[in-house]
């Protein structure tokens, strides 16, 4: 069993649990109940996001809420912001990320009538995005009207690097799941970034807008997953930028996706791929992404459930309950992974240190120069 939480602009919070069960000829079929209707914000739910105790919403009207979906109910609201609230990020169990118009990100106490923590100022426009590494150490934050990206020192809590934007207004910033490279995204271009170097290694373009980006892991293989307006499902591997599956998810905008790995209720492979996608259209769909060619790395989806919500749906998160949580893969190989993560982005916070260390010191030699300079024609 899992529960599906979408928002949409008629301000509600509208929460679906989702039951599986198996047919006489042992095929999957899901089937979903409504669980509840909150309308506790007074403003646009513009995004939503979840771990395995809480799900927050966050909406135009400045308010972060959280809900517990083991007693379906609205716990309290998080009140800091002074601008529509962007993007939620739970980087663990025990803190909650956003940010927003006004140019802040916060750090937050994941608990009910938790304190905000921190505030992370920098940005000059308002901060759509946000994503936090997985090591926790490192943060990256976009601003589509100071035109900039900066990487953040989440220990210390300080901007350590700022990267201008002059040909794409970027939107998205997502991190790869194994941390060694990061997406951006604006209006109709993607971009693959490395870590270690910073350079860019494919960019690909979209015929349509881009209206969201997440990634996830299809047969242990990194990808970036992005709904269009015109209602496609679009996913690209990384790094290569190579398109895995492109297909018609919805009538109208998909507004918002996300990736997930079957709950082992589902009698599913814990390496397989699940999508849920919420469209203007007022459908959540959940699709199952099929194999079709594990040479060409092509796949594609098969839809397995629909929700006729009737809203103008903004976003959509899944909420497994804890008896129902997707088992990491081995554990030899995910240690391996999060010591590399450990690991370089140990590097980038080193190695922008450095940069700012010789950068200040060619100031000094450039403020002495002038100095002599000044005094010889003086």
């Amino acid at each position: 069993m899992f529960k599906i939480v979408a928002g949409c602009y008629e301000q509600l919070v509208l929460g679906y649990e989702v039951i599986s069960q198996k047919t006489t000829n042992e095929d999957l079929e899901l089937s979903w109940k409504s669980a509840f209707t909150d309308h506790s914000q007074q403003g646009c739910i513009k995004c939503v996001a979840s771990n395995d105790t809480f799900v927050a919403t966050g909406s135009s009207d400045e308010t972060i809420c959280l809900y517990d979906l083991q007693l379906d109910q609205e716990l309290g609201s998080l009140v800091g912001h002074r601008g529509a609230i962007n993007q939620l990020v739970f980087p663990d169990k025990k803190h909650l990320i956003s940010c927003s118009d006004d140019g802040d990100i916060c750090v937050w106490e994941a608990a009910v009538d938790g304190s905000l923590l921190k505030t992370l100022k920098g940005h000059k426009g308002p901060v759509t995005s946000f994503a936090i590494h997985p090591s926790g150490k490192l943060g990256i934050s976009a601003s589509m009207k100071d035109g900039t990206l900066r990487t953040w020192n989440m220990i210390i809590g300080r901007s350590v690097y700022v990267k201008n934007f002059k040909k794409h207004q970027i939107e998205f910033v997502r991190w790869s799941k194994d941390g060694m490279h990061y997406i951006t995204a604006s209006q109709h271009f993607v971009q693959i970034y490395e870590l270690d170097s910073a350079k860019c290694v494919h960019e690909f373009e979209s015929g349509n807008a881009i209206m969201t980006v997440e990634v996830t892991q299809i047969n242990n293989k990194a990808a970036v997953v992005f709904g269009d307006s015109g209602g496609n499902i679009n996913i690209y591997s990384i790094p290569d930028g190579v398109c895995m599956c492109k297909y018609k998810a919805h009538e109208n905008r998909v507004k918002s996706v996300y990736p997930f790995s079957p709950p082992p209720s589902c009698g599913q492979s814990k390496n397989g791929c699940w999508i849920a996608s919420a469209s203007s259209d007022g459908k959540i769909i959940v699709w199952k992404v099929n194999t079709l060619s594990v040479e060409e790395k092509t796949y594609e989806g098969h839809q397995i459930l629909t929700i006729d919500t009737g809203a103008r749906l903004t976003c959509v998160t899944v909420w497994c309950h804890t008896d129902d949580q997707i088992d990491d893969a081995d554990p030899k190989e995910g240690a391996v992974t999060e010591e590399k993560t450990q690991i370089m982005s140990d590097q980038v916070l080193e190695s922008t240190k450095k940069k700012k260390l010789r950068k200040r010191k060619n100031n000094e030699v450039a403020d002495v120069d002038t100095f002599k300079k000044s005094l010889l024609t003086s």
